[in-house]
């Protein structure tokens, strides 16, 4: 995470990594499942208008990227993908008004 704040003004921009690992492991090697390794950013931005509002907008998955699996048969030395998810960019927009 890289982040800075300077007077009502805060903003984080976030990368998460995850590398690939198994998430099934079968004994004979021959179904193995590994999740695919992925990599995600994130923004956070957020204003101070007033005492009252503060305005602020998050940004996830700003790199769209796909996770998914490989079924593996190690015995033969074989990946094949099995499933793979995009779940977007999504934004939230809001407004908070502390009383």
């Amino acid at each position: 995470s890289l982040g800075y704040d300077i007077a009502g003004f805060s903003g984080r921009l976030s990368y998460n990594y995850q590398d690939e690992h198994y998430s099934v492991y079968s004994g004979n090697g021959y179904t193995n499942e590994i999740q695919k390794a992925f990599g995600r950013l994130d923004l956070a931005l957020r204003q101070r208008v007033t005492e009252i509002f503060t305005v602020g907008l998050n940004v996830n998955n700003i790199t769209d990227v796909e996770e998914g699996k490989y079924l593996e048969n190690e015995v033969v030395g074989r990946r094949n993908d099995i499933s793979g998810y995009r779940y977007g960019t999504t934004a939230d927009l809001w407004l908070r008004i502390s009383l």
